[in-house]
């Protein structure tokens, strides 16, 4: 499920990339895991519309 946890300068401190069958897994998650752990008080999610590059 989860595939990459990023730290980056500024606003967001954490990107944390996922993969999950479909939304409501997605609200699962959220529900259930990422917002249960300590520290974590908000989130923000984007759904990607479509893969334009993989590899750099």
């Amino acid at each position: 499920m989860t595939q990459a946890l990023i730290y980056v300068f500024g606003a967001p401190d954490y990107i944390l990339r996922v993969l999950v069958a479909d939304v409501g897994e997605y609200e699962q998650f959220q529900t259930n895991k990422l917002l249960r752990i300590r520290g974590v008080s908000r989130t923000i999610s984007h759904q990607t519309m479509k893969l334009v590059k993989q590899e750099w």
